[in-house]
């Protein structure tokens, strides 16, 4: 009985992700704290719609329309790395967007630039400052990948 018990609880005793399908769910990320700011009642519909799409990865990028078999390269068009929502954010034609993205938020909120990354936006499980400037600092990455994405 105990074998059997620790095979079904060891991956919930480490912090690594786990997989479930289709889906990746980590013990790294506050999910509570996550879908409060996706489904925030300041946000509007279509804010609320774009923050739903990027936290659970299905904004379509070529690697996610390789999968399904949309395109035939996963592979970004402008410089050949994997297509991915991060990549489109940080590393690509958007790079110099995301940087001024980050330096406004850090100047707004007085958080230092290096405690605001792509993971904490993909994954928004951040509260910056009081209510308002939390819901502008939401509202402003909001239209960030709307550009982006």
């Amino acid at each position: 009985m105990n074998v059997v018990l620790s095979f079904y609880l060891q991956p919930f005793a480490s912090n690594k992700q786990l997989k479930l399908g289709p889906f990746e769910r980590s013990t790294l990320y506050n999910w509570k704290r996550i879908w409060r700011n996706v489904f925030n009642k300041n946000l509007t519909s279509s804010e609320q719609s774009l923050w739903y799409q990027v936290v659970n990865n299905v904004v379509p990028t070529n690697e996610a329309l390789h999968k399904i078999g949309l395109t035939p390269d996963p592979k970004c068009r402008c410089c050949g790395q994997k297509n991915t929502i991060e990549h489109k954010l940080t590393d690509c034609v958007y790079k110099k967007l995301w940087e001024d993205a980050v330096h406004a938020i850090s100047s707004f909120t007085r958080v230092k630039k290096e405690h605001i990354n792509a993971n904490n936006i993909l994954k928004p499980s951040f509260y910056y400052g009081p209510k308002d400037q939390h819901i502008k600092t939401l509202k402003f990455f909001a239209s960030v990948l709307t550009v982006v994405l």
